[in-house]
């Protein structure tokens, strides 16, 4: 089953920079000598977007945008970059340690990036988050999972003074167990899931496995982090169907320590009527909370959940 799943990888892998390729001739042949650059140049370049930082390539990419503007209509050059870095990025799947589900994921999402949906046409802004989003996936530094996904992170020794007090205590038993601050799996909920106002248990089940699946070849990822609102215990009166988010972790041994109040801007007003009531009424103000989960604590849950595997 291994080797015919390998084989159905590279063929879609083949599919995808063929469809690259395509995206290239039919939409883009008449492009700039500025831009005639190797695929690889693409995916230096667009390393200097995201996280970690690299200033130098974000300003030669801006530098590059602005040299051949109005070439197309807004959007057009940052596809362009986009495909081209992704048939950079192709070759690179195989090899890459993560779970072979995951480079499927990455293969799904670069068909999607290079013949982009109309309603997906804003995201093309080399300025806007989920460009960035788009430029890590290119590049191999955010991996989709499902309806969640990851990129390699550490806890900042800065968020020890975030923590609530009481909380501190805890997060310092949790680092020693782990060994330090990092590095971390990052989790993050997936922008390009195909229900953007459902969060389904199972579901996210599925994606902590296939991250678990994926740190069992970086044994040097020491855990699982996230934060969100929907890990803070009020979220169980306002939104009791959401309140698995924090139920799964606090029931497998995890840290969860509340931070600071999360601003409005992070989204817990959007969708839901009663959230929005009870925070206007001063009865719901979440509080942003970390999550912290241990790699040996997840890879025993994933070893116990062989339903979960593919």
């Amino acid at each position: 089953m291994g080797v015919l799943r390998d084989s159905g990888l590279l063929l879609r892998i083949e599919d995808v920079a063929a469809l690259c390729r395509d995206a290239l001739d039919q939409d883009f042949a008449d492009r700039p000598a500025a831009l005639c650059r190797p695929p690889e140049d693409w995916f230096r370049l667009l390393h200097g977007l995201g996280f970690p930082r690299h200033p130098a390539e974000r300003a030669e990419l801006q530098a590059l945008a602005a040299a051949v503007e109005g070439w197309r209509p807004h959007g057009g050059f940052e596809r362009y970059a986009l495909v081209q870095a992704m048939l950079a990025a192709l070759p690179r799947l195989p090899g890459l340690p993560v779970d072979t589900a995951v480079k499927e994921f990455f293969c799904t999402l670069y068909a999607r990036f290079a013949r982009p949906e109309a309603k997906f046409a804003a995201r093309y802004d080399i300025d806007g988050p989920r460009y960035t989003e788009m430029a890590e996936l290119a590049t191999l530094r955010h991996f989709p999972a499902g309806q969640h996904d990851w990129w390699v992170d550490g806890l900042p020794r800065s968020w020890l003074l975030r923590v609530h007090p009481l909380a501190l205590p805890g997060l310092l038993g949790m680092l020693r167990r782990i060994g330090g601050f990092g590095p971390l799996a990052r989790l993050h909920i997936n922008h390009w899931r195909p229900n953007q106002l459902m969060m389904l248990e199972g579901e996210a089940e599925r994606s902590y496995h296939r991250i678990a699946r994926s740190l069992a070849l970086q044994p040097e990822i020491r855990g699982l982090m996230g934060t969100s609102w929907f890990y803070a215990p009020d979220v169980r009166q306002a939104s009791p169907h959401l309140a698995w988010m924090r139920d799964f972790f606090a029931g497998r041994g995890a840290f969860l320590g509340e931070m600071e109040r999360a601003s409005a801007a992070r989204g817990f007003l959007t969708g839901s009527a009663k959230r929005r009531e009870m925070f206007e009424a001063g009865r719901f103000h979440p509080r942003t909370t970390l999550v912290l989960w241990a790699r040996d604590d997840l890879l025993a849950w994933a070893d116990s959940r062989k339903d979960l595997a593919e």
